[in-house]
C-alpha cells in the first residue's frame, strides 16, 4: 500500500518474494515532485534501499509496525525509482521531511560547443521507372510495405527531401548500406567517405554540403530492390508467428538521416499533445545554429531530433539564505554537474543537486554536461491519427 497524506498517489509498485526475503520496485509516474510518500509492506522484517550504480544498501525512514508490516517513507523527485529489500538493518527515525527551496528553473544557459545536430529522413517518393516518375512523399514504413505486398522485383530509387534556408559547413547523408546503392544530391552523385560512420559502423555516410542549395534538396537513393520466395511464403502464404518473426529481409528499406551544424524549425511549430509529446504536422527547415539553448526543451529550440552530448554553461547568482538545491528541468537520459570547477557526478536517477558546498555569494559557474539517448532520432514518431 502506499499513499501519502492518507491518499494514494501515482506510484507504481512490483512486489517479489525472493530467497533472500521482499523486493518492492516503486516508480513515480508523474511529472510532480511526491514528499513523505508512506509504502507499507506487510509480514516484513524491515526496508533498505539498493543503489543501482553500486548495489549498495542504504538505510530508508520507516519503523516496524506492531502487525509484523513495515511502514517507508520515501521522498520521489520526477519520474524517480526506488528498489528496496527485506532487510534486518535499523532504519532511519520515521520523520516525515520538509523539503528545501529549489533554485529557480529560469536559468538562461550557453552551448560551450555547438553539438552536431540531426534530422530524421523518415519520408521520401519512390520511382520504379529509373527516376522518371515518382509518388507523393510517403512513409518509409508504407513503401516498405507496399514493395512486400506487390512482390516487386528491381530498381527502386527512393527520392528523400529536406529544405534549408542557409548552407551549413558540414552536411552528411548517413544512411544504412543495400544491394548496389547509388547516392546523388540534387543530381550530382556523390560516393561515402571511408573514415567516417555514424550511428552504426556499418552506415554509410556521404559528404553533400557542397551539393547542397538554399530551398528544396532532393537526396535519391537507387538501388536493386530484390526478396527470396520464401519471404513471401511466410508473410503471404499462411505462415505462422513464430516463422515470421524469424525472417530475414534481402533488402531492408529504413529512414535516411542528415548530420551537420544547424538547427531544425519545425514549419508549423509544434503542438503539445498530452502534456508529453510535442506534435508538428507539417515538415522541417534547417536554420542556423547559435550559441543559447533551452535546456528546458531542446526539442522545440532547434535540436527535435537530438542524440548524444550537449555542453552548456549558466551564471547562477546567490546570496546567503537563497536556495541552494538545483532541480533540473527537461528530458535527458544522464546528466553531469560542475559548480565553480568542482566536479559534483553524474545524475542518472535524479534530477535535483545540492549546491550548497560550493556557492559563493555572487555569480557561480554552473556547467552542464546533458547525454540524450537515440528516442527522439530514431523514433517511433508517428501516431496513428
Amino acid at each position: 500500500r502506499v499513499v501519502s497524506n492518507g491518499e494514494n498517489v501515482p506510484v507504481y509498485v512490483q512486489l517479489r518474494n525472493t530467497e533472500a526475503g521482499k523486493l518492492v520496485f516503486l516508480a513515480n509516474t508523474s511529472d510532480a515532485v511526491l514528499d513523505n510518500v508512506e509504502v507499507i509492506v506487510n509480514e516484513c522484517r524491515g526496508l533498505c534501499e539498493i543503489d543501482m550504480l553500486t548495489l549498495e544498501k542504504r538505510e530508508v525512514r520507516g519503523e516496524r509496525l506492531g502487525d509484523g508490516s513495515v511502514r517507508a517513507i520515501l521522498d520521489f523527485s520526477d519520474s524517480q525509482s526506488y528498489v528496496l529489500c527485506e532487510s534486518d538493518v535499523e532504519m532511519l527515525a520515521p520523520e516525515f521531511t520538509v523539503q528545501p527551496q529549489r533554485i529557480a528553473n529560469d536559468l538562461a544557459f550557453v552551448l560551450t560547443q555547438r553539438p552536431e545536430n540531426m534530422l530524421l529522413l523518415d519520408r521520401a517518393c519512390v520511382s520504379v521507372d529509373e527516376g522518371r516518375s515518382y509518388s507523393e512523399a510517403r512513409p518509409i514504413e508504407r513503401i516498405r510495405d507496399n514493395l512486400l505486398k506487390e512482390q516487386y522485383r528491381g530498381e527502386v530509387v527512393l527520392r528523400y527531401s529536406f529544405t534549408t534556408e542557409f548552407l551549413p559547413d558540414t552536411l552528411y547523408f548517413v544512411a544504412e548500406p543495400t544491394r548496389n546503392m547509388t547516392v546523388r544530391i540534387n543530381g550530382v552523385k556523390c560516393e561515402p567517405l571511408s573514415d567516417e560512420w555514424r550511428l552504426d559502423r556499418s552506415f554509410l555516410v556521404y559528404d553533400v554540403a557542397k551539393c547542397a542549395i538554399i530551398g528544396e534538396n532532393h537526396i535519391d537513393v537507387s538501388f536493386d530492390y530484390y526478396q527470396k520466395d520464401i519471404v513471401y511464403k511466410v508473410l503471404y502464404g499462411g505462415g505462422n508467428e513464430a516463422l515470421r518473426n524469424c525472417l530475414a529481409f534481402d533488402t531492408e528499406i529504413e529512414s535516411a538521416y542528415l548530420f551537420g551544424d544547424f538547427c531544425v524549425r519545425a514549419d508549423g511549430g509544434f503542438e503539445t499533445v498530452e502534456d508529453r509529446y510535442l506534435c508538428s504536422p507539417f515538415g522541417f527547415t534547417l536554420y542556423p545554429q547559435g550559441d543559447s539553448i533551452d535546456l528546458s526543451c531542446i526539442n522545440a529550440d532547434g535540436y527535435p531530433f537530438f542524440a548524444g552530448k550537449m555542453r552548456a554553461k549558466g551564471i547562477l547568482t546567490w546570496h546567503s539564505g537563497d536556495a541552494t538545491l538545483l532541480e533540473l528541468c527537461g528530458r535527458y537520459a544522464v546528466v553531469g554537474v560542475r559548480v565553480n570547477g568542482n566536479d559534483l557526478g553524474y545524475g542518472v536517477f535524479t534530477d535535483s543537486f545540492e549546491l550548497s558546498p560550493y556557492l559563493v555569494c555572487g555569480e557561480n559557474e554552473l556547467e552542464l554536461e546533458l547525454c540524450f539517448s537515440n528516442r527522439n532520432l530514431l523514433g517511433p514518431h508517428h501516431r496513428h491519427d
